[in-house]
């Protein structure tokens, strides 16, 4: 799915850089033949505040209750960088990302069957997190920009059948009349 969507927002930046100056690929190793403009998907995050979910349901049909792994909501933190010799082109080219993505910061894509849609949030480090970015990526620094792509649901399919849904409950009660 992380593959589709990150397509997805590849193919809609392409028509700005004549089609064949842009793609998807790792920054860190671009290689002779790579576009000079890059978007690299750099970090995964679970989403803390969506981690408590349900991990069980009632299937009517049955009345049993079935088991399965909670849904995985993650936060993809993607880098759009330009490599070009000239640095005002570079600059420009992140200028055209960033307008793009203010006018259409929405994506879906329809995976196994499922629509997913995410929501691309410009991310803003500080100089630290920005110094050890570049460190990891190879040392040189690019003109860049920084997004965070919320929230993705990964689930898996698998479930398990477990008993069935209480119905009644019989025995004796007696009940308490507080009018009495």
């Amino acid at each position: 799915m992380l593959t589709e969507i990150l397509t997805i927002i590849s193919d809609s930046l392409k028509p700005l850089f004549g089609g064949g100056d842009f793609d998807l690929g790792n920054i860190a190793s671009p290689g002779n033949a790579a576009p000079s403009v890059m978007l690299t998907l750099v970090n995964l995050k679970e989403e803390p505040s969506l981690k408590n979910t349900a991990y069980s349901r009632v299937n009517n049909a049955t009345l049993k209750t079935e088991y399965f792994n909670p849904y995985v909501f993650l936060n993809a933190y993607i880098l759009f960088s330009s490599r070009k010799n000239a640095y005002k082109d570079a600059v420009s080219d992140i200028g055209k990302i960033i307008r793009f993505i203010h006018g259409q910061n929405q994506f879906s894509t329809n995976y196994n069957g499922t629509d997913y849609r995410v929501v691309l949030n410009m991310y803003s480090p500080s100089f630290e997190e920005m110094n050890h970015l570049w460190a990891i990526l190879g040392g040189k620094v690019y003109p860049s920009i920084m997004y965070v792509m919320r929230v993705i649901e990964l689930h898996n399919s698998n479930v398990v059948t477990g008993d069935g849904v209480i119905e009644t409950i019989t025995g004796k009660f007696s009940v308490i009349d507080p009018k009495k």
